[in-house]
């Protein structure tokens, strides 16, 4: 793009190091990371393309994925006059529920024994909820339209006689359906919402071995922060939850008011992959179906924010759908047939989120 007259600034949100210890009893490389990073750099590379060529840019845009994707609309809901047009990638959005169910996960996943929910199990109970719901769209494809029509039986993929190759044991079962629920009290109600939607099984075999979302506990999550000598309590989450609220006001991007962005003539697009088992999906589209009522509706949305959810595409991209997003370089090289991996995303196979519904074929 930069023969197209691009010119392009990055930036690291205010540190270099990839863990979480950056934070520690350091305010302002929270607040940089939060939501400060983006506009500096911004602010920084008008000012350098402005004294190079003379003249400021015609129009500003802010493009990112996963924590990016936050931070995409941290600028449209902190800095509404910054950027011109914004694309939120996979948003990753609502801070604590992010970590809480991140660690519930990591905790469940942690067993790598046959006996735990493993590789294989994984694929077994991937091919169990294919047969029971991958025709609800009418294509038997391998990839569900819209999983939230899937209503998966777990009985079905049960072990009868004893543990097998093509089953799962009741331990296993209650394993996926604990991921598939989000973490939960001993009453049941909800304590952070679960990101995991039927089809993305095969996503979640890797959780077991990340030791992030502890660090994330340590360092980054309270006030005062524990730090490196404290281990977080797995029976503790909604306590956890519920300590978080400061970072949640520095880190997550869930304020519905766009009316400024808008206003300054903003146009905000944003993506998230069915497939997506972590990031935050319900989040997502709940944040989207808020700002339509802040905003006054959906036709006084869609004129300038849109969210798509791809059918089959993992977090920022892979997985079994579409996962090219736009761009002008044209078609990407390498696309794989078969099962549709790494092919471009089309606006056809793609759900709009509009007016409470799932609206099919955008544009």
């Amino acid at each position: 793009m930069l023969p197209q007259g691009y010119a392009f600034v990055g930036h690291d949100s205010g540190h270099s190091d990839a863990g979480t210890k950056w934070g520690w009893h350091n305010p302002s490389a929270q607040i940089d990371y939060g939501f400060r990073g983006g506009h500096v750099a911004g602010l920084i590379g008008k000012a350098i393309l402005e004294a190079y060529y003379g003249r400021r840019p015609a129009r500003s845009y802010y493009h990112s994925c996963s924590n990016g994707g936050r931070e995409a609309l941290m600028m449209a809901q902190r800095y509404p006059w910054d950027y011109d047009g914004i694309v939120a990638g996979s948003p990753s959005l609502a801070y604590s529920s992010l970590f809480v169910r991140f660690y519930a996960a990591v905790e469940l996943m942690k067993d790598r024994s046959r006996s735990g929910f493993d590789a294989r199990a994984a694929s077994v109970l991937h091919k169990s909820v294919l047969a029971q719901c991958d025709a609800l769209d009418g294509k038997k494809d391998g990839v569900l339209e819209d999983p939230r029509r899937c209503k998966v039986d777990l009985n079905r993929v049960l072990c009868k006689q004893g543990a097998a190759d093509d089953c799962l044991t009741p331990h296993q079962v209650d394993i996926a359906r604990q991921i598939y629920e989000g973490p939960r009290r001993a009453d049941g109600s909800q304590i952070a919402p679960s990101s995991a939607m039927p089809g993305s099984e095969l996503t979640w075999e890797g959780w077991g071995t990340s030791t992030y979302p502890a660090e994330v506990f340590r360092y980054l999550a309270f006030d005062p922060a524990p730090g490196p000598g404290w281990t977080p309590d797995p029976a503790k989450l909604d306590d956890y939850a519920r300590r978080m609220g400061l970072m949640d006001s520095l880190f997550s991007a869930v304020n519905p008011d766009l009316r400024q962005f808008k206003s300054h003539g903003g146009r905000l697009l944003s993506y998230y992959g069915w497939n997506d088992a972590m990031g935050g999906l319900r989040e997502n589209v709940d944040y989207y179906k808020m700002a339509e009522r802040v905003m006054g509706g959906a036709e006084k949305t869609l004129d300038f924010y849109r969210l798509f959810m791809i059918p089959g595409m993992g977090h920022c991209g892979g997985g079994l759908g579409f996962s090219h997003i736009g761009g002008a370089t044209g078609a990407p090289t390498g696309a794989v047939s078969g099962a549709g991996r790494n092919r471009r995303a089309a606006p056809g196979r793609c759900t709009l989120v509009s007016g409470g519904i799932a609206a099919g074929g955008g544009t």
